[in-house]
């Protein structure tokens, strides 16, 4: 008899489930059936057929809904929702100033990156996380050009060969090396910025994410907490990173005891010591600092050391664009890196900004997701649970936008001092120039992954040559993983220090 009540009681909740879902699909339907479906069937159940579709051709299809719907919106099924991508500038303006409680884009990227299972915490925590790196990093961590190029130079001795013979290097590789240590001098401080156990530490959590963000996106939701019982992508990470910051974290402390919180002059000189002095307690909780340094690596290595990679194939097709950016440098830097030095790298700026543009990270951009049933001016609703994207590399790519913009052309942004027009620069957004996002919910640590590039591209020129392998002036080809756009992680590039170095 328990048995039977028992499996009575499953199927009222099997069907009660199924009824329940059912009505949000149909909802979700209903809302979404006037806009147009690219890639695959309208039809609810055919459209399974668009989701397989898009897995191997997301960015073909794409390109193709923004060419036929430009100005408008079009759809594209997943497995389990559609996505919707709005090409009216004025309606993207609407999601652009939506409340983050209704549109988010914090809940799309906990969703794509699987937060839970990967990073070991829920959308609030993600919410958190993205505060800490705007209000901490970016408010009180102000890192100088002069103290990361010590870093910055110390890495490049580290991880490119310094004989003057032409030397292959694997180009992805040593890019996220060079970026790692630099940008832990502006996270954790010397010496653990360079200590090869925790850079290891970093790449295999950063690795794990990524990974396991694939495996559970393709498993059904109930499935997922199921796998996350033995498969624990997060705390043998977070144990070893805790081993190594333990005894950094009690040197900290003690500083910060014997100058006063008020007088510690270290609280600014990375975000570790930030951390410690704004949230310092006796009882502070060191693998809670873990968790964020390795989430603040996440953010900022990894799309910074593709971004480079990209301009380091670019340079290394063309020794005219090398010759141009180093005559440049060379007199822009003639007293040293500083952020004025810097900011007078006006064809460097381009460079950089237009192989954003030019390659750029994936066929997204400034994606959010609805919270609860948004509302356009055009009478276009979007229903709660629905992605909402930008075509990021469509839009790039438009010759509307951007003139000849299959081309590169490195010198697109280039102004003339004192000219009229206001210059757009690298850490600029806009509502067609979207490598960072826009307004908002943009990429609050666009503005210290500028400063590296710049920093790191004008030091590569004015001391090292480059070319492709067979003396090649075609970059090597790219892969693409569903939406995202990744270097060529086989290529290598070669080098040669020069002998009038800089």
């Amino acid at each position: 008899m328990v048995m039977e009540l028992s499996t009575l009681f499953y199927l009222v909740a099997a069907v009660y489930a199924l009824t329940w879902a059912s009505r949000r699909f149909n909802h979700a339907e209903k809302c979404l059936q006037d806009i147009p479906a690219v890639g695959g069937p309208n039809l609810p159940f055919f459209s399974y057929f668009g989701a397989i579709h898009f897995l191997v051709r997301a960015n073909k299809i794409i390109s193709d809904g923004y060419s036929e719907y430009k100005g408008s919106s079009f759809k594209i099924a997943q497995f389990n929702r559609w996505l919707v991508f709005v090409t009216d500038p004025a309606l993207n303006e609407e999601l652009r100033k939506a409340p983050e409680d209704q549109m988010s884009s914090p809940a799309a990227l906990h969703q794509y990156d699987q937060g839970l299972y990967t990073m070991g915490f829920g959308l609030d925590g993600m919410l958190y996380y993205i505060e800490v790196l705007r209000d901490q990093l970016l408010r009180h961590v102000n890192p100088s050009p002069a103290m990361l190029y010590d870093e910055m130079q110390a890495s490049f001795q580290g991880f490119i060969p310094q004989n003057t013979e032409w030397t292959p290097i694997p180009a992805l590789s040593t890019s996220l090396k060079l970026f790692l240590r630099m940008s832990n001098r502006a996270f954790v401080g010397a010496p653990l910025c360079s200590n090869s156990e925790y850079l290891d530490l970093v790449t295999e959590f950063m690795n794990n994410v990524f990974k396991g963000a694939s495996f559970y996106n393709c498993l059904p939701a109930f499935v997922r907490p199921i796998l996350a019982r033995w498969l624990d992508l997060v705390n043998p990470c977070l144990d070893r990173a805790v081993r190594l910051l333990t005894p950094i974290y009690a040197t900290r402390v003690a500083e910060l005891e014997a100058a006063g919180k008020a007088e510690w002059a270290g609280a600014s000189d990375d975000l570790l010591s930030c951390l410690v002095a704004s949230h310092y307690s006796a009882a502070r909780d060191v693998r809670e600092l873990a968790r964020i340094l390795l989430v603040v690596n996440l953010a900022a290595v990894h799309t910074v050391s593709q971004s480079f990679t990209s301009v380091l194939f670019l340079l290394a097709s063309r020794p005219a664009w090398q010759a141009e950016l180093r005559a440049e440098a060379a007199a822009a830097l003639a007293h040293g890196y500083t952020r004025d030095a810097l900011a007078r790298l006006r064809k460097l700026d381009s460079f950089v900004q237009e192989s954003l543009r030019f390659n750029g990270l994936g066929a997204l951009a400034s994606t959010k997701l609805a919270l609860t049933d948004f509302a356009l001016s055009n009478g276009t609703v979007i229903p709660k649970g629905t992605l909402v994207s930008a075509p990021l590399r469509a839009l790039h790519l438009d010759d509307e936008v951007y003139p000849d913009g299959a081309s590169f052309q490195p010198w697109r942004f280039v102004r003339a001092e004192g000219e009229a027009a206001p210059r757009q620069s690298l850490a600029s957004t806009s509502p067609t120039y979207l490598p960072f996002g826009h307004g908002k919910p943009a990429c609050p640590g666009r503005f210290f992954a500028a400063l590296e590039l710049k920093m790191v591209t004008a030091y590569l020129v004015l001391n090292y040559d480059l070319k492709l392998e067979g003396d090649a002036t075609e970059v090597p080809p790219v892969s693409w993983f569903i939406t995202a756009r990744v270097p060529n992680y086989k290529a290598s590039v070669l080098v040669r220090r020069r002998q009038e170095k800089a």
